[in-house]
């Protein structure tokens, strides 16, 4: 009877341990549950949303180290962006020129923004600006009585799939500054960002901005 009873004994306790190890799974299985859907958003978008390059900043390009330009404060500055798709485009240009004007600088008015964005002549003065040939540029500027001319091409890869099950955008924007009355400009230069999104269209669209972003604090 004495051994019956230690054994019952020591089937009790061994049950209440595995009774035991199986509320505590479950309980952390509870709490992963509860809290990973508040941590994971942020702590993905904080590993996958940095600029392109090593340690999360941006890589340099071409002409990185060059000194911002002398942007004139007098008189209007002209802002002609290409690149292949109308929403980057759009995208680009506004972050760059709502950050001219929160600097106190001058964009040309809304109408001949929107000549500008019509024009075929002005996007290839940009691409013959950035490839060195600043006459385009120049002509574009003095057509409109500008101090300067800002050409940027915006260039933005196909979102990919990344191990988190979102997508990830990868862009870049090249830009070369034009000053009038003079020689003055500067050598091509750009910024290139990623950023994880839900939709290729948000992933795509929100590194486009943070590229433009990354070059308005070269200009500026």
């Amino acid at each position: 009877m004495l051994e019956r009873g230690t054994d019952m004994k020591k089937s009790l306790q061994a049950g209440i341990k595995t009774l035991q190890r199986r509320a505590l799974v479950a309980a952390l299985a509870f709490v992963v549950a509860a809290v990973l859907p508040l941590l994971s958003e942020a702590a993905i978008k904080s590993k996958l949303n940095t600029p392109a390059g090593s340690g999360g900043s941006p890589s340099p390009a071409a002409g990185a180290s060059a000194q911002k330009p002398a942007l004139p404060k007098k008189g209007d500055i002209v802002v002609v962006v290409d690149g292949s798709d109308d929403q980057h485009r759009s995208i680009v240009e506004s972050v760059i020129v709502q950050e001219l004007v929160n600097h106190g600088y001058r964009v040309v008015d809304e109408k001949k923004m929107k000549q500008i964005r019509q024009s075929a002549a002005a996007r290839k003065a940009v691409q013959l600006a950035l490839a060195g040939d600043m006459a385009g540029l120049a002509k574009l500027s003095g057509s409109y009585n500008a101090s300067a001319a800002i050409a940027l091409r915006v260039e933005a890869g196909s979102p990919r799939e990344n191990e988190f099950g979102l997508l990830t955008g990868t862009a870049s924007v090249t830009y070369v500054v034009k000053i009038s009355g003079g020689s003055q400009s500067t050598g091509a230069n750009s910024a290139s960002a990623k950023k994880v999104g839900y939709t290729e269209e948000e992933a795509a669209r929100l590194a486009v901005e943070e590229a433009a972003r990354l070059v308005s604090e070269k200009l500026l």
